[in-house]
Parts: C-alpha cells; sequence; structure tokens
C-alpha cells in the first residue's frame, strides 16, 4: 500500500512539473508585447494593449485587421474572450469617450485620444492593459463588430455592434491580436 502511495505521490508531482514546463513552454513561445492566457482549455498569447504604428494606438478597418491577422497567424478575439481578458488584466483603464463627429476619424482626433490613456497610464508598466477601447471582434465580413470599452465596474458602454461597413474605424476602435498555442 505504502508502495502505491509513494508512487501515485512521484506520478502527481511529475504531472505537476510537466504541466509548470508546459506553461513555461507557452510562455517563452508568446511574443514580446504578448501574454499567456489560458482560456477555454486553451493557451493563447494575446496582445497586452491595441495596435499601435509609431507608438499611438491606431485603429484599422475590419479588413485592414484580418489581412494583419493572417499574415501573422493571429485572429481576433470574439466577446467572450474580450471579457476575459478585461478580467484578467493589471491595468483596468476608464474608457474616455470623446465629442462624437465628423472628425472622430482624423489622426488628431486618435493622437489625442491615445495622448489621454497615456495620462491615465501615468508611465505605469502593465502586463495587459484593458477598459480604454472598443474592441474590433470577429464576427462579419461586410461589416466590422465592435464590442467592449468596459468600465471599471466590468460592464461594456459598447454592447455587440454590427452597423458601420467593414471598412470604417474611429479613435475608439481598438485591434487587439491574439493567437492560439498548440498544446
Amino acid at each position: 500500500m505504502r508502495f502505491v502511495t509513494l508512487l501515485c505521490l512521484v506520478l502527481i508531482i511529475l504531472i505537476g512539473s510537466c504541466a509548470k514546463l508546459q506553461e513555461q513552454k507557452h510562455r517563452d513561445f508568446c511574443e514580446t508585447g504578448f501574454s499567456l492566457l489560458f482560456y477555454k482549455d486553451n493557451h493563447f498569447c494575446v496582445s497586452n494593449d491595441y495596435y499601435k504604428k509609431n507608438k499611438i494606438r491606431m485603429p484599422l478597418g475590419y479588413w485592414d485587421a484580418i489581412k494583419i491577422a493572417k499574415k501573422n497567424g493571429w485572429s481576433l478575439p470574439d466577446k467572450d474572450m474580450v471579457n476575459f481578458i478585461w478580467s484578467k488584466s493589471d491595468c483596468k483603464l476608464d474608457p474616455i469617450p470623446m465629442k462624437p463627429g465628423s472628425k472622430m476619424v482624423s489622426f488628431k482626433y486618435i493622437k489625442r485620444h491615445n495622448d489621454m490613456i497615456e495620462e491615465q497610464l501615468q508611465g505605469r508598466r502593465c502586463k495587459l492593459i484593458a477598459g480604454h477601447k472598443k474592441d474590433v471582434i470577429s464576427g462579419g465580413d461586410d461589416y466590422v463588430t465592435i464590442y467592449g470599452w468596459h468600465r471599471k465596474n466590468g460592464r461594456p458602454i459598447q454592447p455587440v455592434y454590427s452597423g458601420h461597413e467593414a471598412n470604417y474605424y474611429d479613435y475608439s476602435h481598438g485591434i487587439r491580436f491574439i493567437y492560439r498555442l498548440e498544446t
């Protein structure tokens, strides 16, 4: 009986060690700028923040986002993944809605919103940032689908919405890339 108990303990330790090694392997595989999350029985690398160009969070139309994603073997999150990412983020920022209008798509508006996000961060180094943009999520082909902009209480300002044409974007849209790791 003692031998069986000892054997069981050894197996538990080995299995636990294997799981830790597997997680470390996945963590090492996530590129710089990505965080490892375990979601629905899979490991995912999730971009720490939204797509940036020249250090500015830049919105993209749906097809431009898909093009970048496919080129790199990534995808866009779905609604449930967006909620999960928000729940796991170590920096939950307040949404910063700006006055709606025709200038929402201008670089000046996009840059100003980015500056406001940076002010909110106050130089903090975060592993995973959420709440500061509406996520462009997987969904439509002819329309961009957005969701999120979570408040501190976890409730999103933006329900799932597919009312803009696929090439539309404005300052509030964020592109967060993910990729599923093979186990």
